[in-house]
């Protein structure tokens, strides 16, 4: 329950999106990558800032958009093995978490997807037939944000696609977009091969 006693509570609302293009479903994923039509992910963060229980204002912070990489040796890669829709959900949420690890902050933190399955996935809720280093990755970051915030200060909730959520339609069209024409956005700086070097060593 949020404490309404002081006179701003502010939470981040971060909006995650993928994008996949059909046609390039039946195509290896590194095909795909070739042929400059790779899944694509995006998000949004939004402050929030409540001046009392039922009054609210939402601020654009900042948005990046990028493509979803499949090389496993490379820095970026997030454990994606195949082309898809939900394969492109779940890097977003994977990029969205790594982001928000990094601020290091306790702010109350909302992740917002129209992946059902995509946000089940991330809370624990559901699981998955093919648990991939994706989903693991996936589930950690998640796990790791519940552990560092308090109590109830972390949800992931379901919106729905095309129903009118302008920040969420933000996240819809720069995935889309990005599928189209790269906005060559600078990626986080983590290199994910460094820390799976260390894992394996400490086996």
């Amino acid at each position: 329950k949020r404490d309404w006693s002081s006179d701003v509570c502010s939470s981040d609302l971060i909006f995650t999106d993928g994008s996949s293009i059909p046609a390039m479903r039946r195509l290896a994923p590194q095909h795909a990558d070739a042929l400059g039509h790779p899944d694509t992910w995006a998000m949004v963060v939004v402050g929030e800032s409540y001046v009392d229980q039922d009054t609210s204002t939402k601020h654009l912070l900042g948005w990046t958009t990028q493509p979803v990489t499949y090389e496993p040796t490379g820095s970026a890669f997030l454990g994606a093995q195949r082309i898809g829709s939900d394969v492109a959900q779940r890097t977003g949420l994977i990029a969205a978490a790594m982001w928000r690890v990094a601020v290091n902050h306790g702010i109350p933190t909302t992740f917002c997807t129209d992946s059902a399955t995509g946000g089940g996935q991330a809370d624990g809720s559901l699981g998955t037939a093919c648990p991939d280093e994706s989903y693991f990755l996936l589930r950690a970051l998640f796990q790791t944000l519940d552990a560092a915030l308090e109590p109830g200060a972390l949800q992931v909730v379901h919106t729905r696609a095309h129903a009118g959520e302008i920040f969420n339609e933000i996240a819809d069209t720069a995935a889309g977009m990005e599928a189209r024409k790269s906005f060559n956005h600078k990626r986080q700086q983590l290199d994910l091969g460094i820390w799976k070097r260390k894992r394996s060593e400490e086996r």
